[in-house]
């Protein structure tokens, strides 16, 4: 499974919505303490630590970090 980051807010660059291509969408959230939680489409939280987690940090880790 390939995640794409679909835009970053400008207003608000402490928010990332997720794309993984087959529907599913996800929210990040930055804590502002260096963490992160992830939100599903239905406003569930979604484990950082499971592999759908991992990527979706993964993905905007290497967004924010250029």
């Amino acid at each position: 499974m390939e995640i794409q980051l679909m835009r970053a807010s400008e207003a608000s660059p402490r928010f990332w919505n997720v794309d993984d291509g087959k529907g599913r969408r996800w929210t990040v959230r930055s804590t502002g303490f260096g963490g992160h939680v992830i939100l599903n489409s239905r406003g569930q939280v979604v484990s950082t630590s499971g592999a759908t987690g991992r990527r979706i940090l993964a993905a905007v880790r290497q967004i924010t970090v250029r």
